[in-house]
């Protein structure tokens, strides 16, 4: 059943329930449907709750022989009220505007919760990129739920044999993980920016559901995993002024705080399969982390801070006058 063949029984429902006469024609008149819609309608209700539910007059309309019956059975309890209001208010708070697409006579309501809301949330997240074209995502979509592999062409590259995994909206950003076979770096295993999608050409060819490779893009912690590699494990330090954070907020699944270091820094551990994870890190607290272990990623963010020194030169002068 569809969700508008739903909210047009539900409004009848809520109709029948007020022990109102419906005739027929006029409702259909009033809701823009046929007649024989709604008198379909009247046949699912009849076939849910039972023939009984529903009378037919000697004027032809048609009522319920007991409003309560529907009352009782269509309104929730008090806590069932409580925990509706709360996952509305939550929905409003994760994903604002998921409303738009109900009925006009619900969107009034929900704009009246909406307005409630803004007086006490502000909500800031990422930026969002464009959003990437409906063809794409409803080729995508397709791809996935009927495993089918794919050839996308991806800034100007062709990949050819895909097998997509999975959508993920993560910080703004639209992304496809995907396994690549004839890719052997990272074991075929990539994250692809779906803006970035240039066409998409579906396969006739089928491939089995991989529970690994589902498994590990639904409990990866970030992009920045290897895949089918062993976790090790790496350690940090954090100035003490920014302490607080780490035990508020745990930047990992894997994340421990280790110990106090004798110069008051903190000492914090992770379980990780790249070093990238470190580096993405390192480069969000700058200056306030210092990477420990291992000595390769340590390294990594030497260099990093290097390029970043040489790349400035290029564009001052020895007196940091900017070169025209």
């Amino acid at each position: 059943m569809n969700s508008k063949k739903i909210f047009e029984i539900l409004e009848l429902l809520q109709e029948l329930s007020t022990g109102k006469e419906i005739v027929l024609a006029e409702y259909a008149v009033q809701k823009e449907l046929s007649v024989r819609t709604v008198r379909r309608y009247f046949e699912d209700i009849r076939s849910f709750f039972g023939q009984d539910s529903i009378i037919q007059t000697a004027r032809g309309s048609y009522t319920s022989i007991n409003k309560e019956f529907f009352t009782n059975t269509l309104l929730p309890s008090v806590e069932d009220k409580i925990e509706i209001e709360h996952l509305i208010d939550l929905m409003h708070i994760i994903n604002p505007g998921f409303t738009n697409e109900l009925p006009t006579m619900h969107r009034k309501v929900d704009n009246k919760i909406q307005k409630e809301l803004t007086q006490v949330f502000l909500i800031k997240g990422s930026p969002s990129e464009t959003l990437p074209s409906q063809e794409t995502f409803d080729t995508l979509k397709k791809a996935i739920k009927g495993r089918r592999y794919c050839d996308i062409v991806y800034e100007n590259e062709l990949l050819s044999d895909v097998k997509p995994l999975k959508i993920i909206y993560c910080k703004g950003n639209w992304s496809l993980a995907i396994l690549h076979e004839h890719e052997p770096k990272n074991s075929g295993f990539r994250y692809i920016r779906v803006g970035f999608i240039d066409s998409i050409i579906l396969q006739a060819k089928t491939f089995n559901k991989d529970a690994y490779a589902e498994n590990f893009v639904c409990n990866a912690q970030s992009f920045f995993e290897s895949y089918k590699v062993p976790s090790y494990e790496a350690t940090v330090a954090v100035a003490p002024h920014v302490e607080k954070f780490f035990r508020q907020k745990s930047f990992s699944r894997t994340q421990k705080i280790l110990e106090t270091l004798p110069n008051g820094w903190v000492k914090i551990s992770y379980q990780i399969t790249s070093n990238n994870f470190l580096l993405m890190l390192a480069r969000r607290w700058l200056p306030d982390m210092i990477i420990l272990e291992p000595k390769e990623a340590r390294d990594a963010m030497d260099a990093l801070m290097q390029k970043y020194q040489d790349t400035k030169e290029a564009f001052f002068d020895d007196s940091e006058n900017l070169i025209s």
